[in-house]
């Protein structure tokens, strides 16, 4: 399965499957690597729960995946960018398929993203 490129005015989420925004500087430290992405013409969209941090320095695993689906099932969203990798963002998988109320197994096979 192969992506569509990204076009000028395209938009590419930022989420945070592992550790939050807040956890690497929130939204100032994080501005040149905004600032970058909008040179080039991309629209920069943040995850609802980007910033949320508990003792992990994460948000809780259904905020994660509510984020994670959602990126998905916005038709707008062409690439989905995460904040940083992690150990903790393998406690997604188990609950990755599961229907979240509006998204099932189908949802990465039939809207295709850049990650």
């Amino acid at each position: 399965m192969i992506p569509t490129r990204l076009s000028e005015g395209d938009e590419i989420r930022v989420i945070a499957p592992s550790n939050s925004l807040q956890s690497v500087g929130g939204y100032v430290a994080n501005q040149p690597a905004n600032d970058r992405l909008s040179a080039l013409g991309y629209q920069v969209t943040f995850g609802q729960h980007v910033l949320v941090m508990d003792q992990f320095n994460s948000s809780p695993i259904e905020a994660r995946i509510a984020d994670l689906h959602a990126a998905f099932i916005d038709d707008n969203v062409k690439a989905i960018l995460a904040v940083t990798g992690g150990y903790n963002s393998n406690e997604l998988l188990p609950d990755w398929t599961v229907n979240h109320g509006q998204c099932d197994r189908g949802m990465v096979t039939n809207r295709r993203r850049l990650i």
